[in-house]
């Protein structure tokens, strides 16, 4: 009677078991076009993610070029701000400088003028003196 029995569900037995049989192909195949698609996801986007972060330190860098150039005209306005400061402040010393040069020059040349004149004179007197000497 238990013979009988099984063999009256052997149908939906083996249609279960063959059922399963398909659902664990068909588990494998999914499994496998999953893993290509995967597989085609990653190597298609990861070019695409590198691209995209790429252009994004691109930018970045491209914005810290401009904020360099504008950091540069900052600088060379400082630079020629402080220029002047330092170019007027070099003109009054020089000029002081200067000024000390040159009337140190015209006192040397009027000494040695001086000098001069002195030694000629001295000479006149002695060739005079020497005349009444002599005479």
């Amino acid at each position: 009677m238990q013979h009988r029995l099984h063999t009256g569900f052997a149908g939906s037995h083996l249609a279960q078991h063959g059922g399963l049989a398909f659902l664990g192909a068909a588990q494998q195949v999914a499994r496998f076009v999953l893993q290509l698609a995967v597989a085609h996801f990653v190597n298609f986007t990861g070019p695409f993610l590198e691209q995209v972060l790429r252009d994004f330190i691109d930018s970045l860098d491209t914005f810290g070029n401009f904020l360099g150039a504008a950091l540069c005209a900052v600088q060379f306005a400082v630079e020629l701000v402080v220029g002047l400061f330092e170019i007027a402040a070099r003109k009054i010393g020089d000029g002081l400088k200067r000024l000390q040069r040159a009337l140190e020059l015209v006192r040397r040349l009027a000494l040695g003028l001086l000098g001069i004149l002195d030694a000629a004179d001295q000479d006149v007197a002695f060739f005079f003196a020497q005349l009444f000497i002599e005479a």
